[in-house]
């Protein structure tokens, strides 16, 4: 009999968040996350990370937990059953994981629970208001009340208390002012974009700005940004983060690539910092070049 992975979890301190009789909902154990995106399918003992785009069996995850060869997951994980299906198919993933998500209706962001949740975010709802909308979306047989943000595709990254899902096409969603310059900002959610919009006094990010959704997504925003000189990263404090910015410096030598990060150091992202700012402090605005000033 094939090794849990529930159990590979639990031995390794993961317990889910949320639990249904078929599957549960974990924060991931491959990445820092604040909400459960990491699926487990207990009846197909298998999974699935949205915030990567990636999934796969035991064994799969087992090499990624321990950064071990498929000979030594072998060895540790027995009984094995067969090892040819380590990664997902298109097929299994599509059937398993493509959950049966859709926007019912759109309309203008108003909703006290959203704008609750905002609040702790400490994002102005003028701002949310302003990039986002209140969407119902429907998945499975539950329909949800959140905040949806769309992507250049139209597909859509939805955020509420308790949710992260999107829906398809899944792309990179771009922002661009009226004032042209040869600036581009990039983020890996939408989240850390409204941030950076709060701490510059609402008046907005100057240049283009590119949000990710995912840091998977990364290649496709190459061609969207070649034309800029400039390329300033809002990434996450963290391992996907850094590959992120590393990959920038790969394919972009020629440009000024900026890690925002140093910025926000010491919190995992930019909401992190927004969130965790004393009162006291005096939010300053954001430069041309992306730097964060932070002063008494």
């Amino acid at each position: 009999m094939e090794y849990s992975i529930e159990k590979l979890l639990e031995e390794n301190g993961f317990k889910p968040v949320y639990r249904k009789a078929e599957y549960g909902m974990y924060l991931s154990p491959l990445r820092i996350e604040h909400d459960a995106s990491f699926k487990v399918d207990y009846r197909r003992n298998l999974w699935f990370d949205f915030g990567i785009g990636r999934g796969g069996n035991v064994y799969t995850l087992y090499m990624l937990l321990k950064n071990c060869s498929i000979q030594e997951a072998k060895s540790k994980l027995s009984p094995i059953s067969d090892l040819s299906n380590s990664f997902l198919t298109i097929k299994e993933k599509k059937e398993i994981y493509d959950s049966p998500i859709s926007v019912v209706s759109q309309d203008i962001l108003h909703s006290p629970h959203l704008i609750s949740y905002l609040d702790e975010r400490k994002i102005p709802y003028y701002i949310a208001r302003a990039y986002c909308s209140e969407i119902i979306v429907k998945n499975g047989e539950k329909q949800h009340l959140a905040i949806g943000f769309k992507n250049d595709s139209g597909g859509w990254e939805i955020r509420n208390r308790y949710l992260k899902l999107g829906t398809s096409p899944k792309t990179i969603s771009s922002i661009f002012t009226a004032k042209a310059t040869d600036t581009c900002n990039m983020f890996e959610g939408f989240m850390d974009y409204l941030s950076l919009v709060a701490l510059s006094d609402s008046k907005g990010v100057p240049g283009t700005s590119i949000i990710l959704n995912s840091v998977i997504n990364l290649p496709k925003s190459f061609n969207a940004i070649r034309q800029y000189s400039n390329i300033n990263c809002y990434f996450d404090n963290d391992r996907a983060g850094n590959e992120a910015y590393n990959k920038l410096l790969e394919e972009f030598p020629l440009h000024y690539i900026n890690d925002c990060s140093k910025y926000y150091r010491g919190y995992k992202d930019i909401n992190d910092c927004l969130v965790g700012i004393p009162q006291n402090f005096k939010k300053e605005k954001v430069d041309l070049m992306g730097e964060l000033h932070l002063g008494l």
